[in-house]
């Protein structure tokens, strides 16, 4: 084909045919490419900027008494963007250690019953509340302390009273501590965790002749295997920065509806019409009760400990929250303290209110709080302290004191 003067050559068509093809493979294979950099890029950026990677240790199991339970014996790693621990349960099925066979009439035995801020989420084994107490117990009495750590993550003051009575009282306590969290209001009122874990669990309702126990043995074998299993959900959300972004920020949006979250916090600290939620606080107040007088029975000394929410300690928390949360209606964030302090004082129930030290603290700038609400090493350390310092000041660390829970 004759082209003009300085002209390129026009391809036949065959040839120009067989060059589309090519070209559009080729831009296919560069945004392709492009894409697979950007994520590249984004996974690195991530991991050092803003990481999203969370691991669980897999130390929980399902339990037909309880809901969930420690397996005993397992160990693995906790793992957030602020915290990297490792978790080791005994063959008690307790977190660190097991009971000591040598406890005699020498050593004061305390256990520690509550939810994951007793079992010591984000904190390694030395630096635990239990560890801390029993090394500040044992330096203000004269004999050793042993504590002995019950918690378990995402457990109600419900399924800690079930595990006293099935675990605790076996263990022969001379003192029981409870740490009792504003949220437990809305475990202890739920037939599944609302916390650490989601899966189904025992629970109370008042009856006319009291607490009456449902849900048992709870069902939940399909939950945890399908929480077990290995999958392609799983595999990404424990290894790719991204998709636990997106992950942690759909499951934030499903989880709980605006009206749902303004009936979670005016439960806990409204201060308009609160007959709504009498029920839930007298259903809480009830299983207490009868924690104490279990504990009592088997021959022990009950301590109730209140440990203060995030929000009620950094005033930016609780504006964040109630901004994000579009929360309307007025506030009172000491509701739950004064509810529990008239509650223990009716019953005659010692207790220990964290919140004035925990406040004092926040305002001198100590960080006693992660970004996932759960104490930081130094929250543990200043918990254990002031509780410590609250059982020897009562002569509850000496054995052979007088019975009862009123100093």
């Amino acid at each position: 084909m004759r082209t003009g003067f300085g002209s390129p050559p026009t391809p036949s068509l065959p040839a120009a045919m067989s060059a589309r093809p090519r070209q559009y493979f080729q831009s296919i294979g560069i945004a392709i490419l492009s894409l697979l950099m950007g994520l590249i890029v984004g996974e690195i950026g991530l991991g050092l900027v803003y990481p999203q990677i969370y691991r669980s240790p897999g130390v929980w199991q399902h339990d037909p008494q309880l809901g969930w339970a420690h397996r005993p014996g397992s160990q693995g790693r906790l793992v957030s963007p602020e915290f990297d621990v490792a978790y080791r349960i005994g063959e008690a099925g307790l977190r660190d250690d097991d009971p000591s066979s040598t406890k005699g009439d020498r050593v004061t035995r305390v256990l520690l019953h509550g939810d994951s801020f007793a079992e010591g989420w984000g904190v390694g084994e030395e630096e635990t509340l239990e560890r801390h107490i029993e090394r500040w117990a044992t330096a203000l009495t004269d004999g050793p302390v042993e504590v002995l750590n019950l918690g378990v993550a995402g457990y109600g003051t419900d399924q800690q009273l079930l595990q006293f009575s099935d675990l605790g009282k076996s263990l022969s306590p001379h003192l029981v501590v409870v740490l009792v969290y504003a949220h437990d209001l809305w475990n202890n009122a739920s037939r599944r965790g609302i916390g650490a874990e989601r899966g189904p669990k025992p629970y109370f309702r008042l009856g006319p002749k009291g607490l009456e126990l449902h849900g048992v043995p709870v069902a939940g074998d399909a939950y945890w295997r399908r929480k077990n299993e290995q999958s392609v959900e799983r595999f990404f959300s424990e290894r790719s920065h991204l998709y636990s972004l997106m992950r942690k920020a759909w499951r934030e949006q499903a989880a709980i509806s605006p009206t749902g979250r303004q009936r979670f916090y005016a439960a806990l600290y409204g201060n308009d019409d609160q007959s709504e939620y009498r029920p839930l606080w007298k259903l809480t107040e009830a299983i207490i009760a009868e924690f104490a007088q279990r504990v009592h029975a088997a021959g022990a000394r009950f301590v109730l400990v209140y440990a203060p929410a995030i929000v009620q300690i950094e005033v930016d928390d609780w504006e964040t929250k109630r901004e994000l949360s579009q929360l309307t209606g007025a506030f009172d964030l000491l509701l739950p303290n004064r509810r529990l302090a008239d509650f223990a004082r009716a019953w005659k129930i010692s207790f220990l209110d964290l919140y004035p030290a925990f406040r004092r603290a926040a305002k001198n700038g100590e960080l006693l709080y992660y970004r996932d609400s759960h104490w930081t090493p130094r929250g543990h350390k200043l918990a254990a302290v002031e509780l410590a310092t609250f059982l020897d000041r009562h002569g509850y660390l000496t054995l052979g004191s007088p019975k009862g829970d009123t100093p």
